[in-house]
């Protein structure tokens, strides 16, 4: 919630119209009730703030940046890219928004439309490690072989990593894939290990499956978009 607040006072010790801190003061409880798993709660607030609210552009973009997320939780890719759409139209550089839009249209196996949301999320904040991460799981997973770049992956996916000291499994899988697809499978393997080491129960089988992928020196393809 840290830029409604910082927007609000903004527009507190800035003297705005009352209504528009409101606005803002809402958005807020909206994203804290997201926050708490009240998704129709939240969805209802923002949706009310966008629509009825006298929120400025910027607010406004990332208002609806954050409904597309409660979308993008529920499996409602296309309300969520459309949520995306409009937070880029009013804030055309929003790096969040991109990333966000990015990972729905990777859902729907919608890959070129991914790789170029990522990419301009990067090109407006370059430190977005989420995008990073995504853009690297595609080039390394991807079914469709002119998208993959094992090279470029290898060096999104480390900078993903160096971020948090290779400590984030999710992050530490996508190397590992990354590795693979760029051929250097004993590589991928000791990374594919130390994931697994802090993976969630719920995401091992699905890390093991690569590993022993890895360990038979095949890269390994996502699906799941199709």
């Amino acid at each position: 919630h840290k830029l409604f607040f910082s927007a609000l006072l903004t527009m507190c010790f800035a003297g705005a119209p009352q209504s528009q801190a409101q606005d803002l003061a809402a958005c807020i409880v909206a994203q804290k009730l997201k926050d708490r798993g009240e998704l129709a709660r939240a969805t209802s607030l923002y949706t009310t703030c966008i629509q009825e609210g006298k929120l400025l552009a910027g607010s406004k973009s990332i208002a609806l940046n954050n409904r597309g997320n409660i979308y993008l939780d529920e499996g409602q890719y296309n309300q969520a890219i459309a949520d995306f759409d409009e937070s880029v139209k009013l804030d055309p550089e929003y790096s969040n928004a991109y990333s966000n839009r990015g990972m729905a249209n990777q859902l729907k196996g919608l890959y070129n439309a991914a790789v170029h949301d990522y990419a301009q999320a990067l090109k407006f904040e370059e430190g977005n490690l989420d995008a990073a991460n995504n853009l690297a799981w595609i080039l390394a997973t991807c079914p469709i072989s002119s998208l993959r770049d094992g090279e470029l992956a290898v060096d999104l996916a480390s900078r993903a990593n160096e971020a948090t000291s290779y400590s984030d499994s999710s992050r530490l899988d996508t190397l590992a894939a990354a590795y693979a697809e760029a051929g250097q499978f004993q590589v991928a393997i000791d990374y594919q290990l130390k994931a697994l080491k802090l993976a969630p129960e719920a995401e091992q089988r699905q890390q093991k499956d690569r590993l022993s992928n890895y360990q038979q020196g095949k890269a390994y393809r996502d699906l799941s978009g199709l």
